[in-house]
C-alpha cells in the first residue's frame, strides 16, 4: 500500500471523483452514513478496518436482498476504487444479483407501437390544470417517439436541455447521461421535423424555458413521470408486459437485423451504433446480438455452443 489513508481523506477523495465525473450524487447517501457509523463507533480509529467493512455489510433482519444490496453497492464501489487506489488492503463484499435472472426486453410488434403512439395522440386537455396537461399533450408523442427512434435512455431524454438540442443540424448532445459517457444522437430527418414542430408548439406556451421536456416550472420531469406516462397510453390498448427502457433495446436489435448481408459494413456500423446509443464499452452493444433474432441465429448456427462466450450476459441497465 502507499501509506495507510484516514477514511475521511479517502472519502473526501472518492466524492471528488465522482463529482469530476458527474457520477449520481444519490448513490453516495448511504457512503456517506457509514462513515458517519464508523465515526462514531470507532472514535479512536480514524482508518477504515476490515472489521467495520463486515459489520456494515452484514444482511439485516428486516433487509430485503434487494435493499440490502442497494446499501452495501456503494461501499463496494467505494472500496473497489480505494483498492486500485493501493491504499488499502481489504476485502469489499460480495454484490449478489437478486433472484430473478436477467431482464428479457419486449419484442414490439407493429400492431402494439400503432396502439402505443395512437394512445399518446388521444391524451387530453384538462381545463382545470389546462398548462400541465396542455404540456403533457405535446410532451408525450414526442418524448416517447423520440425514445423509439434514437435509442436514448429515457433519463437522457427527459433531462435534456434546450441548448443541446440543435434544431438546425439535427444533432443532440447527450450530456446528461448514465456515468461519464457523453455522447451525440443524431436525428432522422422525420424526428428533426417533428422535434422543430414541437419547439415551436411548446414554445408558444413556455417561451423563456431551459428544459426540452418541460414541467409547469421549467424543470425536469421525474423518472416516474416517464414510466406513468408509458404505462397509461401502453396499457389503454396493449396487453404485453413492457416498458419504456425497452424502446432502446428495441432499436438496437432492429439496427442490427438491418445489417444483414452487409458483409464487413457490419463492423463500422456496430461501432456507431455503440457511440449513438452511448456504451461504455463494446461489450454492451454485442449484447444485443443474441437478443436480435436474425442476427443471433446466424450467429448460433455456425458457431454453435461457442455462441455463449460470443455474446456476454451482462446485468440489466
Amino acid at each position: 500500500m502507499n501509506g495507510q489513508r484516514t477514511f475521511e481523506d479517502m472519502l473526501d477523495s472518492y466524492l471528488e471523483y465522482r463529482r469530476v465525473s458527474k457520477f449520481k450524487e444519490r448513490s453516495t447517501s448511504s457512503l456517506k452514513t457509514f462513515f458517519n457509523h464508523c465515526r462514531r463507533n470507532y472514535p479512536d480509529n480514524p482508518c477504515l478496518t476490515q472489521e467495520m467493512v463486515d459489520i456494515w455489510s452484514k444482511k439485516r433482519d428486516s433487509e430485503q436482498p434487494a435493499s440490502h444490496m442497494a446499501r452495501i453497492g456503494p461501499i463496494a464501489a467505494f472500496l473497489h476504487y480505494a483498492l486500485k487506489k493501493d491504499w488499502i488492503d481489504l476485502v469489499a463484499p460480495e454484490i449478489k444479483r437478486t433472484p430473478g435472472g436477467p431482464y428479457v426486453p419486449h419484442a414490439f410488434t407493429d400492431v402494439e407501437l400503432c396502439n402505443f403512439f395512437n394512445a399518446c395522440e388521444e391524451i387530453e386537455v384538462n381545463m382545470l390544470s389546462y398548462k400541465s396537461s396542455k404540456l403533457r399533450k405535446m410532451e408525450v408523442p414526442v418524448l416517447f417517439r423520440l425514445l423509439y427512434s434514437t435509442g436514448m435512455r429515457p433519463m437522457e431524454a427527459r433531462l435534456l436541455r434546450c441548448k443541446n438540442v440543435n434544431l438546425s443540424t439535427g444533432v443532440i448532445d447527450v450530456i446528461y447521461t448514465k456515468g461519464y459517457n457523453e455522447h451525440r444522437v443524431v436525428l432522422h430527418d422525420s424526428m428533426l421535423e417533428l422535434l422543430v414542430e414541437y419547439d415551436r408548439a411548446v414554445s408558444w406556451v413556455m417561451p423563456l424555458r431551459k428544459i426540452f421536456f418541460p414541467t409547469v416550472n421549467d424543470k425536469c420531469h421525474h423518472k416516474s413521470w416517464v414510466s406513468r406516462q408509458f404505462n397509461e397510453a401502453w396499457n389503454k390498448y396493449n396487453k404485453a408486459n413492457t416498458r419504456a427502457g425497452d424502446f432502446r433495446h428495441f432499436y438496437a436489435s432492429s439496427n442490427i437485423n438491418d445489417w444483414v448481408g452487409t458483409g464487413h459494413e457490419v463492423h463500422d456500423k456496430l461501432l456507431a451504433l455503440s457511440r449513438s446509443m452511448g456504451h461504455t464499452s463494446m461489450r454492451h452493444t454485442i449484447y444485443y446480438f443474441s437478443i436480435a433474432e436474425t442476427f443471433g441465429d446466424i450467429i448460433e448456427k455456425y458457431n454453435g455452443e461457442s455462441f455463449k462466450n460470443v455474446i456476454p450476459i451482462l446485468p440489466d441497465e
